[in-house]
């Protein structure tokens, strides 16, 4: 199997897949295939930022979602939003949240070893053929389950030692059937929880940065709520633990 020469991408795809495993701690009702859709898109955007590749989120989407789709890694829920338990052939018969910990973390490792390696190899989001990879994501997705399994969890302060808080992925979500005018949320995935803050009203936030599209202005929403979530969360939980090398 290829190694990833760029160590700041191995990071990236290490850091993400024990958030995604965090996640995957979360009982199985409160997982949706979306939220696990978003962990991928966070994870590919850094890695093309690390590479300096133009990526935006609804280009991922357009890539990330077919490649999730593989033969052999899951069945898509009608309506593209269920739970992850209707999305993994099986998965109804597999019981505790370290199963769940397992597929999420081998998921986000097949991702991020798929895309590093194109990018690596000089290829962009434009020409990143999903047919040709999706033999490539289901042999790096079942080698990941592999490998997740025999991993020994170190502590998250020593890969953070200053503040175990600053590098939580930070995820916009959008609500707009809540309430009048709809509701913003911030979350993040933390020890088996998913700590999330309301940050106002879909109707007031597309004002405040004047669009209709909230998505397109997600890094910019974060970073202006970003110090006050932060602190949200060190009242709710520790860091989930960085558990994967990757190679």
């Amino acid at each position: 199997m290829s190694s990833i020469k760029k160590p700041a991408a191995r990071q990236i795809i290490e850091k993400n897949v024990a958030f995604a495993m965090g996640a995957g701690l979360v009982p199985i009702p409160l997982l949706d295939l979306g939220a696990l859709i978003t962990i991928q898109i966070t994870l590919v955007q850094s890695l093309a930022k690390e590479y300096h590749i133009e990526s935006d989120r609804r280009t991922l989407r357009k890539v990330i979602i077919p490649l999730l789709k593989s033969p052999g890694i899951s069945t898509w829920a009608v309506g593209g939003l269920g739970s992850l338990a209707k999305c993994i052939p099986g998965f109804g018969s597999l019981a505790g949240a370290g199963t769940m910990a397992i597929l999420i973390g081998a998921l986000t490792y097949a991702t991020g070893r798929v895309f590093a390696l194109h990018f690596e190899r000089g290829g962009t989001l434009d020409d990143f053929n999903i047919r040709n990879q999706r033999k490539i994501f289901a042999k790096e997705f079942n080698a990941g389950k592999h490998i997740i399994r025999q991993i020994k969890p170190t502590s998250h302060s020593e890969t953070n030692s200053e503040d175990p808080f600053a590098n939580l992925p930070i995820y916009l979500i959008l609500k707009p059937k809540l309430g009048t005018n709809g509701k913003v949320y911030l979350k993040t995935y933390c020890q088996g929880t998913r700590p999330e803050k309301y940050i106002g009203t879909v109707t007031a936030l597309q004002e405040r940065y004047k669009t209709t599209d909230l998505q397109s202005r997600e890094d910019a929403i974060i970073q202006d709520y970003r110090d006050a979530f932060i602190e949200h969360v060190r009242e709710k939980c520790q860091p989930q633990e960085n558990p994967t090398p990757v190679s």
